[in-house]
């Protein structure tokens, strides 16, 4: 196997350092509608849900009413591609958060990890989670989000 170096990065900047030569391809999340820069290709490897999920401990204490979403909610950071698509889903069903949400990150691997210890409820990759997570997906809220894993490279 020749060596290779792994970065993790934003989608954003996986993209700008396949389009600027700085690396050959970029594997990430296709959350955003917008077309890539010319020059790039994408293939589509896999699909994904972000499943707004919890442990249940957890999952009896958020509920919906009047247009808004009560628990300890997780939310992704600001600025974030799925925090934008989060927040797009909530305006699109008519739902503000009622409180602060208990934690805000741009890691979905953190939301893993705090939901595994009953923290709060939150918008996690299926892919993360296994059985053994004992996390319960809320579906009743109809807030999950599909998506699709692409691989990112320059055009021959």
């Amino acid at each position: 196997i020749d060596p290779f170096s792994l970065v993790v990065a934003s989608a954003t900047a996986c993209i700008r350092a396949v389009e600027g030569e700085q690396a050959d391809m970029a594997i990430i999340p296709a959350l955003e509608a917008s077309p890539l820069p010319s020059g790039l290709d994408k293939t589509v490897i896999a699909s994904d849900r972000l499943a707004f999920c919890a442990r249940e401990v957890i999952a009896d204490l958020v509920w919906v009413e009047n247009g808004k979403l009560y628990g300890p909610i997780m939310t992704y950071a600001p600025g974030t591609a799925y925090g934008a698509r989060v927040s797009e889903l909530l305006s699109r069903e008519g739902l503000g958060l009622a409180n602060t949400p208990v934690c805000e990150s741009a890691s979905a691997e953190a939301f893993l990890a705090q939901a595994r210890a009953g923290m709060g409820a939150g918008w996690i990759p299926q892919s993360l989670i296994s059985k053994e997570d004992r996390l319960l997906s809320l579906r009743e809220h109809a807030l999950d989000l599909d998506y699709e894993i692409i691989c990112v490279e320059r055009a021959n």
